[in-house]
């Protein structure tokens, strides 16, 4: 789906604004709908080479990673996920990964063996792309519009500034991405989501 097929939604909004200055934000409100939703999931194979420890990611044509979200064994079980490895770790069978930079994961300890593993990703719009897939543009049509205007209508001495609106269109795409996250962590379900306060003990 092409970029511009959310412009219907924007331009009314910010009448002046150019569209170069539009599709370039509304790339980096689609990044970080994808990075903190996880709304475009994809798998591949990652096979793991004896004594290495970085290994490149190989996501999609025009797309960059924006999570790793499972590293899998043949026999079903999974790598996890830390921001630091234990220290004086060798050799052996891969327990956990890091993923710091965006097209690299890190494993430990270094492999042992030769091994292929699944890998469960989400990806996200490179940072020049001008589509996404139409499953993406379903999820996001509504709200990210919101996103991009609550950007825009903030630009001092454009005819379109407009800071008031700009913090409600904010508070909206906020809300939004935040119940599409929940769906995405909880799963989806007819009932509303909460979340309820417990005393600390």
């Amino acid at each position: 789906m092409e970029l511009d097929a959310y412009f219907p939604r924007i331009r009314p909004h910010v009448k002046g604004c150019p569209d170069i200055v539009i599709r370039e934000t509304l790339r980096l409100v689609l990044r970080d709908v994808c990075y903190r939703a996880n709304i475009w999931p994809y798998k591949t194979t990652l096979y793991l080479v004896k004594d290495i420890e970085e290994y490149p990611l190989d996501p999609l044509p025009n797309t960059e990673v924006a999570t790793v979200q499972a590293i899998i064994r043949p026999d079903g079980t999974r790598l996890e996920s830390r921001d630091s490895f234990p220290p004086f770790m060798t050799t052996g069978t891969a327990q956990f990964y890091r993923h710091f930079e965006r097209g690299v994961i890190t494993v430990a300890p270094k492999p042992s063996q030769n091994l292929l593993h699944d890998i469960e990703m989400t990806l996200m719009p490179a940072i020049d792309a001008n589509e996404v897939p139409s499953s993406v543009y379903a999820d996001t049509a509504e709200f990210a519009p919101w996103g991009v205007l609550s950007h825009l209508q903030m630009i001092e001495q454009e005819g379109w500034h407009n800071p008031q609106q700009a913090e409600y269109n904010r508070r909206r795409y906020e809300r939004s991405l935040r119940q599409k996250r929940i769906r995405g962590l909880a799963g989806i379900s007819n009932a509303e989501q909460t979340a309820q306060r417990r005393r600390f003990v």
